[in-house]
């Protein structure tokens, strides 16, 4: 067994923020309408672009898994592929305030 195993389990804060997320997270499926409402028929295509390229992020982030089968998923890819602590920091902080 590797050592770097995360744990698989989940308290009360994470259920609570897993049921909240999927709550909030919900309103993306007014996406389309609005989408269509203002651009017409250039939505669809806008829609399959954006799904092309989610395919392919998708695929790069398949790829580094199974390359660096590591707890710490993305900044930890950038801290190990650079070889620089920072990196993984500055990208862990960057994805903390997309989200």
């Amino acid at each position: 067994m590797c050592k770097n195993m995360a744990k698989r389990t989940i308290g009360k804060a994470g259920l609570l923020f897993a049921a909240m997320g999927s709550i909030i997270g919900s309103g993306w499926l007014f996406g389309p309408y609005y989408a269509a409402q203002i651009a017409g028929p250039a939505a669809l295509i806008s829609w399959v672009l954006g799904g092309l390229i989610m395919i392919v992020i998708a695929l790069t982030f398949a790829e580094l898994s199974t390359m660096l089968p590591i707890v710490g998923g993305i900044a930890r890819f950038a801290q190990d592929l650079q070889r620089c602590p920072l990196a993984g920091a500055v990208r862990a902080a960057l994805q903390r305030s997309l989200w």
